[in-house]
This record gives structure tokens, C-alpha cells and sequence, in this order.
């Protein structure tokens, strides 16, 4: 995989909105999830290793899928090509050439 087309800049901004977007969601829930556990609000407060832990975990994700995206391996094209929506395509970058043109086995 080639990391040199990755913008470094939307990978951290990608993983800031995904940590925004976490603590949001958990942030409405935690009544809920507090209340059928029987937690009380001191306890289920997280640490700051969790967080940071978190969002090591967010960069990670994010930089990991702008590298598959910007490797061109993912493209609109070859979502929606008969031999991707079978499942009969495997995730190797000649895939297109192998799978798409060979009829499946049994047809």
C-alpha cells in the first residue's frame, strides 16, 4: 500500500469527528446504560487512558481507510459491478481482471 498520497490532516480530522461523534452517541445513551447497570455517574466516568486510548484507536481507523480509499482499490465502479455484489470477488487489486471476465463455476 502506498501511504504517500495519504493527507495526513483529513486522517486526523477524521478521527476527531469520529470521537466527537462517539461521545455524542454515548453521551445520550448513558442514562439508559447507567440505569440498567446499575452503575452510578462516578463510576462509569472514563479516564483519560481510556480516551486516549480512543482516539489512538480513531487514528488508527482513519488512516487504515484513507490508505484503502486513496489506493484506488475502492472505487463506485467496482462496488457496483456484478462480480463485487455476488461476493465472488476477492479483495486483490487484479481481481477486476480475473473474477469480472471468467464466468462463476456451474453456470
Amino acid at each position: 500500500m502506498d501511504f504517500s498520497a495519504i493527507n495526513y490532516l483529513s486522517v486526523l480530522l477524521a478521527a476527531i469527528a469520529a470521537f466527537i461523534f462517539g461521545a455524542g452517541y454515548y453521551g445520550v445513551l448513558s442514562k439508559a446504560w447507567m440505569k440498567a447497570g446499575r452503575i452510578d455517574a462516578v463510576q462509569a466516568r472514563p479516564g483519560a487512558a481510556i480516551l486516549g486510548v480512543t482516539f489512538g484507536a480513531e487514528l488508527v481507523m482513519a488512516f487504515v481507510l484513507a490508505g484503502i480509499v486513496g489506493a484506488g482499490e475502492v472505487t463506485l465502479e467496482a462496488a457496483s459491478s456484478p462480480a463485487f455484489s455476488s461476493g465472488s470477488a476477492s479483495w486483490s487489486p487484479s481481481w477486476r481482471s480475473t473474477t469480472a471476465t471468467r464466468p462463476m463455476a456451474g453456470t
